[in-house]
């Protein structure tokens, strides 16, 4: 079909190496956070309810933001809390879409976590502020040990959304399987490098040392033998690199360990 790319097997019909190619798609953020503490609580309480006092202004995600603290409450039905808003600074400018968490911190400085929440994700500049009506009973927290010296601490951990954008990413390329086997095939067939030779009659034989592993206590009792464990290695040798092998100890006067040689055509055992 004209236009058409040519498929995968077309490809490596036609020689070349296959096309391969990864990307990701990211979802941006900007995170910081401002701690904000209130010196003075209690005569905070004077500021009626549904007023607020307004903290110094900061910068997260490029905008401008600043906490709206209502001592008695941002309205009528929360007037036995203390309500935490955060707000932005400047709600004319272009869309900002962030959440925040509002985090009540104990005397070292460290979120309280029944008094740690996370709001939902909104525009703020539709919003102009987004927080917590109810963040505490002022009762409950004038009787916890976080206010202390007529004092507490917030803390408003801020994330940004930048938007989502695509980019490339490396491809991973799975490693190919072990072949662990044929190598210790193509070592045994070769007798290179081997620890020890012996020879029986007219026949001599080269033969690598092997430490057996060390078995559990309760591997043990079970009756675990690591002459047991090589002997399933050693057959899966043969079954892949097709060498018949043999396993053997020495005296323990004359070494320690276990001894493997290849059983192979011109020793006349196949």
């Amino acid at each position: 079909m004209p236009g058409s790319s040519p498929s995968p097997a077309a490809a490596a019909a036609g020689g070349g190496p296959p096309s391969r190619s990864a990307s990701a798609i990211v979802a941006g953020a900007v995170c910081g956070h401002h701690v904000l503490k209130i010196v003075g609580y209690s005569r905070t309480k004077e500021v009626p309810t549904g007023q607020r006092i307004d903290s110094r202004p900061f910068r997260v995600g490029g905008r401008t933001w600043f906490v709206e603290y209502h001592p008695n409450g941002s309205s009528w039905v929360a007037r036995d809390y203390i309500s935490l808003f955060l707000a932005l600074d400047d709600p004319a400018a272009r869309a900002v879409r962030a959440q925040v968490k509002i985090s009540l911190l104990d005397q070292c400085g460290k979120p309280v976590p029944s008094y740690s929440r996370t709001t939902e994700v909104v525009d703020f500049s539709e919003e102009g502020s987004w927080g917590l009506s109810h963040f505490i009973e002022r009762g409950v927290l004038e009787k916890s040990r976080h206010l202390r010296d007529d004092s507490f601490t917030v803390r408003f951990d801020v994330t940004v959304l930048t938007g989502v954008r695509t980019e490339e990413t490396p491809v991973v390329v799975a490693p190919p399987p072990p072949d662990m086997h044929r190598h210790f095939g193509e070592l045994l067939a070769s007798e290179v490098g081997a620890d020890v030779k012996f020879r029986v009659g007219n026949q001599t034989f080269s033969a690598h040392r092997l430490e057996p592993p060390q078995c559990s206590e309760a591997a043990n009792v079970q009756g675990c033998s690591p002459l047991d464990s090589f002997e399933k290695q050693i057959k899966g040798t043969a079954m892949t690199h097709e060498v018949p092998v043999m396993l053997f100890q020495l005296p323990r006067k004359l070494s320690t360990g276990y001894y493997v040689f290849s059983m192979s055509r011109r020793h006349g055992f196949v």
